[in-house]
């Protein structure tokens, strides 16, 4: 490794909430660490249970050579709201964020910092894949995105596919808060607003090698339709996922507006990405309708679709949400599809 005063400062922030079982392992894989010049932000969101009192404890008997700060947000922030506490703390160059209930290996930030400088720091999204773990730290399985081709990572591309990168990898440049400035709404996750900033802006860089433990447990957001068990709970999920995703619509939407501020010569591009995200929150928000709805006016709504030609797809997807429910939760569940923020 080059001296260290080459090496761009990282800001490696752990965030936790409610995680104190897992915490320890978490914070011993942010201080293990092998890249410097580091700083460590270990920040807890407002825990009801000892998961600030670990951190505290392990950050007292920290004896190596991380700058460590310690941040505890009050009242909690959520998700959302707490990384942009932490973009409002963090001195680094690149952030790398991690979950209190999983563990980054030790070379992590600096196969992150590698990857960056090898972009020319044009990647202001940087992820990995990863081995997903259970909650006793039993391997169960991997992720990963190989082979990874660059256009599925341009913003038309993410709007598209509704997948930008494993947010329990991700890390990004510190110029997409700069010029973007904080998240808006409320999200359950921030894998699909940042790494859309980053795709405007810049590239989004993979690397083809696990760098975190991901671990599963019955808290995750991740869930799949075993997990659920009846069509009441299916749709329950289903409503907060699609709330979620307009959110994100949402944001997107802002972000594009404050893009076209700063690259007003980009306009068409802009439009074009407009009206994509605009046409996909018209479609969640018909689909929350149709589940909030009574069965008249579901009826009444797909008869409207009919006469206005909307698609042959949205159509028959309609009726399977709105007049055969039961049917359509038997066929999700038979293929097993999964289900998580990304909806």
């Amino acid at each position: 490794m080059s001296n260290n005063s080459d090496r761009p400062l990282i800001t490696f922030a752990l965030i936790a909430y409610k995680q104190e079982r897992f915490i320890r392992e978490a914070v011993e894989g942010a201080f293990h660490q092998t890249y410097a010049p580091l700083e460590i932000i270990i920040s807890d969101d407002h825990s009801p249970d000892k998961t600030y009192e670990i951190i505290q404890e392990m950050a007292a008997r920290y004896r190596g050579i991380h700058k460590v700060r310690l941040n505890q947000n009050t009242p909690n922030l959520g998700l959302c709201g707490h990384i942009n506490r932490i973009m409002e703390l963090a001195a680094g160059e690149l952030i790398v964020v991690a979950a209190g209930d999983d563990i980054s290996l030790p070379e992590r930030c600096g196969k992150i910092c590698d990857a960056w400088l090898s972009s020319q720091k044009k990647a202001r999204s940087i992820f990995s894949s990863n081995i997903v773990i259970d909650e006793n730290g039993a391997q169960i399985g991997s992720r990963n995105r190989d082979p990874f081709h660059e256009d599925d990572y341009l913003p038309e591309s993410i709007i598209q596919s509704h997948f930008a990168v494993y947010g329990n990898t991700h890390a990004w440049s510190r110029d997409v808060f700069d010029r973007f400035g904080p998240m808006t709404l409320p999200l359950t996750c921030e894998d699909m607003v940042i790494p859309f900033r980053s795709a405007l802006i810049g590239q989004i860089a993979y690397i083809n090698e696990p760098l975190v433990m991901y671990r599963r447990h019955g808290r995750n957001v991740w869930k799949n339709m075993s997990d659920l068990g009846d069509r009441r709970a299916y749709f329950e999920w289903r409503q907060f996922l699609l709330t979620d995703r307009r959110n994100i619509y949402i944001n997107w939407l802002a972000d594009l507006s404050k893009f076209n501020e700063f690259e007003p010569d980009k306009r068409k591009h802009i439009e074009q990405l407009n009206k994509m995200v605009t046409r996909n929150l018209k479609s969640v928000d018909n689909e929350l309708l149709l589940i909030k709805s009574t069965y008249l006016q579901r009826i009444s709504y797909i008869m409207k679709s009919v006469v206005n030609k909307t698609s042959f797809r949205e159509i028959l997807r309609s009726i399977g949400i709105a007049l055969l429910p039961s049917i359509y939760f038997r066929y999700l569940k038979s293929k097993e599809v999964r289900h998580n923020s990304r909806l």
